[in-house]
């Protein structure tokens, strides 16, 4: 199958309807960059695949935002020598629909993707999506893209690479198959866990009813022959004893082991009440045969004595307080009186010291020395110092008076605290000894230390009735348990067979399980050998064809030997491309590390052109190349050409180039050889909103004949 036209609108840089005839054996594109080589590349991919992974954003992407109608379509044409196909895709921004028109049949959507792929690459169909298995195969074997020229060889890890060879000699549905078998052998792992994460219940289970059968066999052969009269008279003593007994069932009952029970806890109850009444008696004897505390005296009398000495004190602190404001008066009156003779003296001292013949005042003339001896009696009385003995005395005695009657207040207080507390203790106590008789239920005034004695042995007499009643209910408790043990054995048995079986089961599909888990193991090891082995023989086949490719192009002076490295790790291809220096003996699996770009380059168009001639399947008989001189030198390109050349004999080459120069040599040296082949020319000028302008012409056949050297 060959491509044989194209009508493209709205599809990225072709904003308006853009026809090219395809059916040329050479097509070389030329235009500036820009102006949509590669959009014109990108539209044959995406109208036979409707994918195109090299732009982010999916289909969204694709829709030029020129287009007059906000829809990208491709109608792209292909044919061979028996039946022509015409696909029409169409994005409107939210879906992609899909035609076909086959040998005059029209198909859609699902019919139409499933007959494209069954034409164009049957090894999709059983794909889980054909669509990208498609897209993967044109763009490793038939679509060389220019942003990804080296991703073969750069980007892919080595299993990736081996991934995409077995996709393309035909093993990807090896591939597939053991992908699903390892998914599948994953979730019949999943399910054999569960499974046994079920079994583990069932044999808690087993486990469990064979402790419980030994258990009610351990029963069954504890206690003696039931007897009925047993059974009747235990009940009646019970209620001889006071124990509340409701309508008693038959031995064999269903409920007979559960009114037994509760008969034994309230007879515990029973006993425990008693015990504590017991304990009461007992501490209310104790109690009885304690003296109470009682007052010395009568708290009346102290109380008044007490108010009789408070009287006394305040008293006498009223009398020393007036003494004592007696005296300050005299204190002041003597301070004061001292004070005046004081000033006196001073008077007196001044006037001695300025005496004279006249009076300094008023002149008058005087006695001089009755003066003097006048003044010096003055001076001499002001030194005297005043003393009251008499009223510290009398103050003493008040203060001591005052101490007598606090001291006496004192005791007769104490007096009254300490009765008051032996009142307060015989209240307590006479409390005490009320609430031990209610307790009991009895009268604090009617009872005895001999009336107490008599209860306690009453107690002691229910305590021993009540203890032959529990050890008479719990061997009954045992022969009912034991009766029911011997019901409950045949069940239980029973039960134990069926967990035993399920149990059984459940082992015997686990044993089946892991069998078939090991069966698809080694199924899946078989499936990744076969796999590996197809790869790497195909890859052994192509390997010639490789050498022969780069040798043309001879982009590197030392190493000119290239291979396919290939290894097989845990079940898992891995794929290098191994060049040599077969002089030295010295090789390299990372080219990066050693060739130049344009070298790199050279080899990965080699890788891709080997698979591309060497392939017996691929989805078109084409080698598109987009612009493949971007990273290539001048020698290179030369080489490149003059395979290109040789290229063009099986395969149909459409090859873009930015380069005027590179396009006209490439139209020279891919010129038709006779009149069957052809070869065109589409030249993209002056892009505008519309697109760019489209100029397509035929390049004429070579016309010089051959010409044969004669050898002599």
């Amino acid at each position: 199958m060959r491509l044989k036209s194209i009508d493209v609108s709205g599809f990225r840089g072709f904003a308006t309807r853009k026809s090219f005839d395809l059916s040329a054996d050479a097509i070389v594109v030329v235009g500036s960059n820009g102006l949509g080589k590669t959009s014109l590349l990108d539209a044959i991919h995406w109208g036979m695949c409707g994918k195109l992974g090299r732009i982010d954003g999916g289909d969204d992407k694709l829709v030029s935002m020129y287009s007059p109608t906000g829809q990208a379509r491709v109608a792209l044409t292909l044919a061979d020598r028996d039946q022509e196909i015409t696909i029409t895709r169409v994005f409107d921004g939210y879906t992609q629909s899909l035609q076909a028109s086959i040998g005059g049949k029209h198909f859609k959507e699902t019919s139409a993707r499933a007959r494209i792929l069954e034409l164009l690459w049957p090894e999709a169909a059983s794909a889980k999506d054909g669509d990208e298995s498609l897209s993967a195969a044109l763009t490793r074997s038939v679509y060389l893209q220019q942003d990804r020229l080296r991703d073969f060889l750069d980007n892919a890890t080595d299993q990736e690479r081996f991934n995409v060879i077995s996709e393309l000699v035909g093993a990807g549905r090896l591939t597939e198959l053991q992908s699903e078998l390892e998914s599948e052998s994953r979730s019949w792992s999943r399910a054999t866990t569960q499974l046994s994460k079920d079994l583990a219940p069932l044999v808690n289970r087993v486990e469990a009813l064979q402790t419980q059968l030994a258990s009610l066999r351990k029963s069954a052969a504890v206690g003696s022959e039931f007897q009925e009269s047993q059974w009747n008279n235990w009940w009646e003593t019970c209620r001889s004893c006071g124990v509340s007994v409701p309508d008693v069932p038959t031995p064999t009952s269903a409920d007979a082991a559960s009114t037994l029970d509760k008969a034994l806890r309230d007879i515990r109850a029973m006993r425990d009440s008693s015990r504590r009444r017991r304990s009461l008696i007992e501490s209310a004897i104790q109690f009885e045969l304690l003296e109470p505390p009682k007052p010395l005296e009568s708290i009346e009398k102290l109380e008044g004595e007490a108010a009789e000495s408070t009287l006394k004190t305040a008293s006498a602190a009223a009398a020393l307080k007036a003494a004592q404001g007696r005296a300050a008066a005299t204190r002041k009156r003597q301070v004061e009186a001292h004070e005046a003779r004081e000033q006196h003296r001073a008077l007196a001292q001044l006037a001695i010291a300025l005496l004279d013949s006249s009076c300094p005042v008023c002149q008058q003339s005087y006695d001089v020395e009755a003066t003097r001896l006048r003044l010096k009696g003055i001076i001499e009385f002001g030194a005297e110092t005043a003393t009251n003995t008499e009223v510290a005395e009398s103050i003493e005695e008040y203060a001591k008076a005052e101490k007598d009657a606090v001291e006496a207040e004192a005791e007769v207080r104490k007096k009254l605290a300490d009765a008051e507390r032996l009142q307060k203790q015989h209240a307590q106590w006479d409390l005490e000894r009320n609430e031990r008789f209610s307790e009991l239920e009895i009268s604090a005034n009617q009872v005895s230390v001999k009336a107490l004695e008599a209860m306690l042995n009453e107690c002691d007499s229910q305590e021993g009735r009540l203890r032959n009643l529990t050890t008479e209910g719990e061997a009954l408790s045992l022969n009912i348990a034991r009766e029911a043990a011997n019901a409950r054995i045949s069940s239980t048995e029973a039960d134990l067979r069926k967990a035993e079986v399920e149990s059984a089961i459940h082992q015997l599909e686990m044993v089946k399980r892991e069998r078939t888990s090991v069966t698809t193991k080694l199924l899946i090891e078989q499936l990744r050998d076969a796999r590996s082995t197809v790869a790497i023989d195909k890859l052994s086949e192509i390997e010639p064809l490789l050498q022969r490719i780069f040798s043309r192009i001879d982009p590197h002076p030392t190493f000119r030997v290239v291979s396919f490295a290939t290894d097989v790790i845990r079940g898992k291809g891995r794929l290098d491309a191994e060049i040599r220096d077969s002089a030295e003996g010295k090789s390299s699996r990372t080219p990066a590390a050693i060739f130049s770009s344009s070298q790199l380059n050279a080899l990965a168009v080699s890788v891709f052109l080997s698979f591309n001639l060497a392939l017996p399947h691929l989805p078109i008989q084409a080698a598109l190349l987009d612009d493949p001189i971007q990273s290539l030198d001048e020698i290179n390109l030369l080489g490149l050409v003059d395979l290109l050349r040789r290229t063009k004999e099986k395969r149909q080459i459409v090859v873009s180039t930015h380069d005027g120069k590179f396009g006209r040599l490439l139209a020279r040296k891919l010129r038709p050889a006779n009149a069957d082949q052809r070869t065109s020319v589409i030249e993209l000028r002056g892009w505008n909103r519309t697109g760019p302008e489209v100029i397509q012409y035929p390049v004429e056949a070579d016309r010089t004949p051959l010409r044969l050297a004669v050898v002599s």
